[in-house]
């Protein structure tokens, strides 16, 4: 709201005769906040994940700036420019606070605020995958508190399920755990009758239902309902992996990376130089990777080892605590050099990546370009990762230190998720994460991640007894 009321000022100090113009920072605030509510920019359901609640937000702001240029063009409006900017800068200043209510939202579920407890319900195996998936990453909001899983099921693993129940309504095991939300698993079939049952019960106690529909990495957008006589169909939309799409993110690659060579110039030079100057070898490190449809190609990196560290391998194999047999993951590899130590702290050494971007070869986001020892150990459904020109950062490279600890089945993984679900808005919220993984300096390889020791919480029983805690 103070950005809005600044740019309101701004327009309110134009040359104009006209007094009324003063009320233009109220007048644009609140136009602002039901243009946006119109875009459906203010569903809850989107707030803290996902980028669709930005994408909503540079939705509308672009509408509006091209309706308003319109509007002044035609009505030959004297301040239609100042509109126009006022309009651009309220559209940036409105994302650019979007995401500071998300650094702290994230903040505050990490550290147990904020969080919906939430009641899963399915056969023990799917509870246990579907509770380590939710709790991994406590900023999507959902805390999972306790499952209701078949009388002939093995008690859940005290790691991810706090608390269970063997039998008992659903609507009463939820108040039973104080849940805010109960998740039916893909696995659980219930009536039609049974399901409008549980739907008001639910709702009776403001307890919120949510249905896992299969296992899928499609992402929200790619969702929609599609009523046919009263039946509800769920509709997947295709990947968006051609197309005029596929030719503007081209493009833009190219074009970003260009501007970034030539903004970077004096940095690349002056990391080049001190490269170059501590062992008198050579600047680059040329390496073969695999890219768009299977097609190779050599990956430039600013040389962060010795000039014969690929001779020394068999010396620090031993030393190797990546889980794939594949790469080398070494805490304080002797072969590091001490400037390559600071290049690749803070992931510097990949720069020299933004040419294999300019010739076409990469691009700025997208998987991981692959070993080429890696693709003959893929899966069929691997190939599908091709289909789209690999990236200089990607959803591996976000995940921090925890990238050099992936197995080739996560890695893997990470990259189909990106292939079927990409967008452009997709790329703009990873280059955004990147640019924070990059300030924290997480690009050296640390300690491999320990598991944590089980935690029992204790179990609220509220409505039945029959809540077994482990």
């Amino acid at each position: 709201m103070g950005a809005l009321c600044a740019v309101g000022a701004f327009l309110a100090t134009s040359p104009t005769d006209n007094p009324l113009l003063w009320l233009a920072p109220l007048g644009m605030a609140i136009a602002w906040c039901l243009w946006l509510g119109f875009g459906r920019a203010y569903d809850w359901t989107l707030f803290g994940e996902g980028v669709e609640e930005y994408r909503r937000v540079a939705v509308a702001g672009l509408v509006a700036v091209g309706a308003v240029g319109v509007i002044s063009a035609i009505a030959q409006l004297a301040n239609g420019r100042a509109w126009v900017v006022g309009l651009l800068a309220v559209t940036f200043l409105t994302l650019v606070w979007r995401r500071v209510l998300r650094g702290t939202l994230h903040r505050c579920r990490r550290g147990g605020r904020g969080m919906n407890r939430a009641v899963l319900v399915g056969p023990t195996d799917a509870v246990e995958a579907t509770a380590e998936l939710v709790n991994k990453n406590p900023f999507h909001g959902t805390n999972v508190v306790g499952a209701l899983i078949p009388e002939d099921d093995p008690a859940p693993n005290p790691r991810t399920i706090p608390g269970f129940a063997r039998q008992g309504e659903i609507a009463e095991i939820a108040d039973t755990f104080d849940a805010d939300e109960v998740i039916l698993l893909r696995s659980v079939d219930l009536g039609s009758v049974e399901m409008r049952d549980l739907m008001w019960a639910l709702a009776d106690r403001g307890v919120s239902l949510l249905i896992q529909p299969m296992s899928l990495r499609v992402s929200g957008p790619r969702f929609s309902a599609r009523p046919v006589d009263g039946m509800p169909l769920l509709q997947i939309a295709h990947p968006q992996i051609s197309g005029l799409a596929r030719a503007v993110k081209g493009a833009l690659d190219r074009t970003l990376a260009a501007l970034g060579l030539v903004v970077l110039a004096p940095a690349l030079l002056l990391m080049a130089t001190f490269v170059a100057l501590e062992d008198r070898g050579p600047v680059f490190y040329r390496q073969r990777r695999i890219g768009e449809d299977g097609k190779p190609f050599d990956m430039l990196k600013f040389r962060s080892m010795q000039v014969d560290a690929d001779q020394r391998l068999d010396e620090v194999a031993a030393l190797n605590v990546h889980p794939d047999g594949v790469h080398i993951a070494i805490k304080n590899d002797p072969r590091v050099t001490s400037v390559g130590r600071f290049l690749r702290r803070y992931s510097l050494d990949e720069l020299p990546q933004l040419i294999n971007v300019v010739k076409g070869e990469m691009a700025l986001v997208g998987p991981r370009p692959p070993l080429p020892a890696e693709v003959e150990a893929y899966p069929e459904q691997g190939w599908l990762r091709m289909a789209v020109r690999p990236g200089l950062t990607g959803l591996w490279q976000i995940k921090g230190p925890e990238r050099h600890f992936l197995s080739l089945d996560e890695a893997l993984e990470l990259d189909l998720r990106y292939v079927e679900n990409w967008s452009l808005a997709y790329d703009w919220a990873i280059l955004w994460k990147t640019v924070g993984v990059v300030l924290r300096g997480s690009g050296e390889v640390k300690d491999a991640p320990q598991e944590a020791e089980p935690a029992v919480a204790e179990v609220t029983q509220r409505a039945r007894p029959a809540v077994d805690t482990p």
